[in-house]
């Protein structure tokens, strides 16, 4: 489990370096999040049927989803796990005595949660300070 926990450590750590791209992530964040709030007002204002969320709900909804996107992001495709297939490096992390799953997961989940904690904290502190 050590050896687990060392490969989340070091892909959490490598990638809390990226603070640019946190800030551009951020400032896309934002864009679109005002992009579908205006889509969603317009909805909203011209329906005149039963709506199953109010639109506070559905602004706060919103605004989570953006904030915590870097989480659930399924068009992420881990670059390294591809070049090993395509160079055949695949074969040495088939014959090393670890679980080759684990490794990739505990891999997978650090840069997720690095990139959590680069956007989604500060743009649920930018969000604060947002009017209602």
């Amino acid at each position: 489990m050590k050896a687990y926990l060392s490969y989340f450590r070091l892909r959490f750590i490598t990638h809390l370096q990226y603070r640019a791209a946190a800030w551009a992530g951020i400032a896309t964040q934002v864009f679109f999040g005002f992009v579908y709030i205006m889509v969603y007002i317009a909805f909203y204002e011209s329906g005149s049927a039963d709506l199953p969320m109010q639109l506070p709900q559905l602004i706060t909804y919103i605004w989570l989803n953006q904030a915590l996107l870097s989480l659930v992001n399924l068009f992420y495709k881990d670059q390294e796990l591809f070049s090993l297939v395509k160079t055949g490096n695949i074969a040495y992390e088939l014959a090393r005595p670890k679980n080759m799953y684990f490794m990739w997961y505990f891999k997978i989940i650090g840069e997720r949660l690095s990139k959590v904690v680069l956007r989604a904290i500060p743009f649920i502190i930018f969000l604060m300070f947002l009017p209602e």
